[in-house]
């Protein structure tokens, strides 16, 4: 009885301690391939799409605050090369646009010429942007909508091919003067539960002047006095001059980690 009684107390005990370290934060390694893995989510390429890095602001990013278009556009950045091919659309005669499908049209490429005359455009199949959607997010598409990828470039769904095809927009939207170099440094990453919690530093430099957020909204007047010729854009600078930003990723039922949502540290 006794000995019942003390394998009982033990048992006890395990639960407990074992409770207790599963609510505690484990840190994780911020260059381990799961990290770099979710990082990857944030949109760390083809910067001049999805105007840059979004989920950067001064405002929480979450799903249901970020619109349907910049979530289409974080989806489409995360695609591997081979999820992407390459085709050309033909030139309508006497105007310079190539169709799509009514009233889906693209500009024909800038280096055309009267022998080479089309719309450069990339095909994607419906099914891998859902995926890398569902990657990212954690759910389904809900709207098949056309989005922007920048001001000019657009993807436009097409219904009878079950694919989207993108190229350049019609009338081009740029924003003028705005075109920073952007850089990032995470520094730690932290799992407790069913969320990891992600830290990193970010800093955007336009025309020798830093920026803390992805538009350019606040700027860190000292970082921008200290730049000159001989200015380093290290690790160290970044740390020193960026602002910091959590990113929280939560686990669904199947194990795979999904970004929840970003925020400014103050």
């Amino acid at each position: 009885m006794k000995k019942k009684i003390v394998y009982l107390f033990w048992a006890i005990i395990i639960i407990v301690i074992g409770a207790f370290l599963k609510d505690q934060m484990q840190s994780l390694d911020p260059q381990g391939a799961q990290i770099q893995n979710i990082y990857s989510f944030l949109g760390d390429k083809y910067l001049d799409y999805c105007e840059g890095m979004p989920l950067y602001e001064d405002k929480e990013a979450n799903f249901d605050n970020l619109s349907d278009e910049v979530k289409m556009c974080l989806a489409f950045k995360l695609l591997n090369e081979d999820n992407i091919n390459n085709d050309t659309l033909d030139k309508v005669k006497k105007k310079n646009i190539c169709t799509l499908t009514e009233g889906k049209d693209f500009r024909v490429d800038d280096d055309s010429t009267e022998k080479t005359v089309g719309c450069s455009v990339n095909v994607i199949d419906e099914k891998a942007l859902s995926d890398a959607y569902a990657k990212i997010f954690g759910k389904k598409i809900q709207n098949t909508i056309d989005f922007n990828l920048s001001g000019s470039k657009i993807c436009y769904f097409d219904e009878e091919g079950n694919r989207y095809v993108c190229g350049n927009t019609v009338v081009q939207n740029l924003q003028i003067g705005w075109a920073p170099t952007t850089y990032r440094l995470i520094t730690k990453a932290k799992e407790k539960g069913n969320k990891i919690y992600l830290y990193d530093y970010f800093l955007a430099i336009n025309n020798d002047k830093c920026y803390l957020t992805n538009t350019g909204s606040k700027e860190n007047t000292k970082c921008s006095e200290s730049i000159g010729k001989k200015t380093q854009f290290n690790d160290k600078f970044v740390k020193k001059h960026g602002q910091k930003y959590l990113h929280i990723f939560e686990k669904d039922s199947n194990g795979e980690y999904h970004w929840a949502s970003s925020s400014l540290v103050k």
